[in-house]
């Protein structure tokens, strides 16, 4: 696995995942500049709910297949997983209209991330490791999820949020400031 920091991505046209689509940024586009009050509780759009607070205890490779998302000091963090090794496909978009940055990404070979400064749009051939993205969002009023597993929407029980492994009522579903 790689970790590696996403600056930023140009590409012609759009990339699209099944239902899950993005335009890509214009070349040069910012999508990595750090901004010191942009993902902690100075924000004037509130903080983050204390339910998406640290990591979910089930995350780690092998675990149950899942979507896994939190959020800490360092910012969010989005894993996948599943168990056994035959190859499950997760796609995951995110969006945050105030922005992302930040980017940060554990993948293998083959899997793919855009991130066009406001959504990341990620396609992780998962084969029972973790595949994943940290990033933070600029200050704004929340994030909206969307997430599927084999071009089949994936389970609100099948998304893990916060330390509590709390699941949200349906996905795709939006995480607010508070």
């Amino acid at each position: 696995m790689k970790l590696a920091r996403i600056i930023g991505i140009a590409v012609a046209g759009s990339v699209s995942f099944g239902a899950l689509t993005l335009a890509a940024a214009p070349a040069g586009a910012d999508t990595g500049t750090a901004e010191a009050t942009a993902d902690n509780t100075a924000c004037a759009s509130g903080h983050w709910p204390g339910w998406v607070d640290g990591r979910p205890a089930g995350v780690h490779a092998q675990g149950a297949q899942g979507v896994y998302l939190w959020h800490d000091g360092y910012g969010w963090h989005l894993r996948v997983t599943h168990r056994g090794t035959a190859k499950q496909v997760f796609e995951v978009k995110i969006s945050a209209p105030s922005g992302l940055y930040g980017v940060e990404r554990l993948t293998e070979r083959g899997d793919v991330l855009v991130n066009d400064g406001t959504t990341l749009l990620m396609r992780f051939s998962n084969y029972g490791a973790l595949d994943g993205v940290d990033f933070r969002v600029r200050c704004g009023p929340g994030i909206s999820v969307n997430a599927k597993v084999d071009d089949a929407q994936v389970s609100p029980t099948r998304v893990f949020l916060g330390r509590f492994s709390a699941h949200p009522t349906s996905v795709p579903f939006a995480i607010e400031r508070v």
